[in-house]
């Protein structure tokens, strides 16, 4: 049995955050948030067209940023925002309140 050489793990992340409508007619250029300046997926890209590109990890406050501003453009639009338990995600609670505006 070979043995593991004690390596230091990778801690690189890139997050992306795609939005559109059910046909796909209706598409929000994409968040990008990575720790990364220059990720390697994306070596020898030139111009990646996203809404906004943060260098950082990603965070509740973050996400609620962006879904606000999507949330003004939608205006009386109903959507699904399917999230799962990823400790960036801002509360339910939360989310909820945008509803209100």
């Amino acid at each position: 049995m070979n043995q593991l050489v004690d390596v230091k793990k990778v801690k690189e992340r890139l997050t992306v955050l795609l939005t559109c409508n059910m046909t796909g007619t209706l598409k929000k250029a994409p968040l990008v948030v990575g720790k990364s300046k220059k990720p390697n997926c994306f070596k020898g890209v030139k111009n990646l067209p996203v809404a906004h590109s943060y260098n950082a990890w990603m965070t509740s406050n973050i996400l609620k940023e962006f879904l606000l501003e999507w949330d003004k453009e939608l205006k009386d639009e109903k959507i699904v925002l399917l999230l799962d338990n990823c400790s960036a995600h801002p509360a339910e609670e939360e989310l909820v309140t945008f509803e209100k505006h």
